[in-house]
């Protein structure tokens, strides 16, 4: 699929605030779209690239890309912001005044182009990724161009959740949400809508899928009881414990029989890849435990004495 055609979705997208009429359009867009497209528009149209435990940080501010846009247009880019508000406008503006031929460019390339722009780093960074946006503008048309700054700048407000793009992926199978909670089950399992996505449109069914190492498990949250008596009403018998105040950590351990050290991966309640964090937590997995596992608690701050800070 064109990018093109997918930016044409986002835009429908936007102009909607009805939760129905977007799942109906996502359902529409997944339905078109090939296996391996269907992984990357559940990134982009989340504004993403990748899952959101693994999506690397464009590290493009809105200053760079008003440079990188001027560069487009002579200048002309600074008057158009003070007017539209929105790069992502601007942008769409400048492709328009200088119409021309547009390449036919694949979501594929342009993710691939969003990836590159996303991994440049050291010194002189900025100027070549600004190149690289400017390179890329200039391959697609106004509307393209829009969504494209909106992804690399953080500021894709299409307005739904990663519930909604279940509701469409049920949708897209059998025209209604019937098969939602069999869609989330998997989901909660395997959060990553991307390969969700493309599993749907490869098997032509609903399959349920296994926990994989380095991919989080959804992590459940407690409700809320009015009284502790609505406690043991929901739960029959059942024991209480102090409540930890720490975060909420779930780590993913992957041994190798050939080198017997384990590798730490460690996420968020929100999902989010914090293993980078916490050094001494991850030597601590990776020394006591001995195979591959899931682990899931609470991670608290412990004193020189023992006691929990």
């Amino acid at each position: 699929m064109k990018f093109a055609e997918l930016a044409k979705y986002l835009q429908k997208l936007e102009g909607t605030s009805s939760r129905n009429e977007m799942t109906v359009i996502l359902a529409e867009l997944f339905r078109q779209a090939s296996p391996e497209d269907a992984r990357l528009i559940a990134y982009l149209s989340a504004g993403r690239l990748g899952p959101a435990y693994n999506s690397p940080d464009m590290g493009i501010a809105d200053k760079s890309m008003l440079k990188t846009l001027k560069s487009l247009n002579a200048g002309d880019a600074d008057k158009m912001f003070v007017k539209l508000g929105d790069l992502g406008l601007v942008a769409q503006e400048i492709r328009s005044i200088r119409a021309g031929e547009y390449k036919s460019v694949s979501i594929k390339e342009v993710h691939q182009k969003l990836l590159e722009i996303a991994e440049v780093g050291g010194i002189g960074s900025q100027e070549k990724k600004q190149n690289l946006i400017r390179n890329l503008l200039e391959s697609l048309d106004p509307v393209g161009a829009k969504y494209s700054v909106k992804i690399i700048l953080g500021k894709l407000r299409t307005g739904f959740s990663d519930m909604t793009v279940l509701d469409s992926l049920s949708w897209m199978m059998t025209g209604d949400k019937s098969k939602r909670k069999e869609i989330e089950e998997i989901y909660n399992v395997r959060a990553d809508l991307g390969e969700i996505a493309e599993t749907l449109k490869r098997l032509k069914r609903v399959e349920a899928l296994n926990p994989q190492l380095g991919t989080p498990v959804l992590m459940a949250q407690a409700e809320r009881a009015k009284t502790p008596q609505d406690i043991w009403v929901r739960n029959g018998p059942c024991a209480l414990e102090y409540k930890l105040d720490g975060l909420r950590i779930q780590a993913h351990i992957q041994c190798s029989v050939l080198s017997a050290q384990c590798s730490v991966k460690l996420f968020s309640r929100g999902l989010e890849n914090v293993t980078a964090m916490y050094p001494d937590v991850t030597a601590g997995l990776a020394k006591q435990i001995k195979q591959d596992c899931i682990v899931e608690g609470e991670m608290i701050a412990v004193g020189e004495t023992g006691k929990f800070l």
